[in-house]
């Protein structure tokens, strides 16, 4: 019975060590999650998407066109990998997507 006693004694001393030394910074993990969450929030206009501004202004348009065929083919790149990656049953990457730059980023 004694030894019974010392297996919890020990069981739950693990679990505490476990919790006091793997989750040390949850409240900082937590922030970091909500931070990215916003970063990665797809923009209303991307870098793929700005045609409807060369409505206005001319200069440029052609120069964006050929910028498209670019990103057209980094994007199929992308979601090549990611249905791969999905099959694997790994984690998708799809933050450099051209449909989630921002057209303009402020740092």
């Amino acid at each position: 019975n004694n030894n019974n006693n010392n297996n919890n004694n020990n069981d739950k001393k693990k679990k505490e060590w476990i919790f006091r030394e793997v989750n040390p910074y949850f409240n900082v993990a937590r922030e970091v999650i909500y931070i990215v969450r916003i970063l990665t929030i797809p923009p209303e206009t991307a870098i793929d998407n700005l045609l409807d501004y060369f409505r206005e202004v001319r200069h440029g348009e052609k120069s964006y066109r050929s910028f498209l065929v670019t990103l057209d083919r980094i994007g199929d790149e992308i979601e090549s990998r990611n249905q791969a990656s999905r099959r694997a049953g790994n984690a998708v990457y799809s933050y450099l997507h051209p449909s989630n730059i921002p057209s303009c980023i402020n740092i």
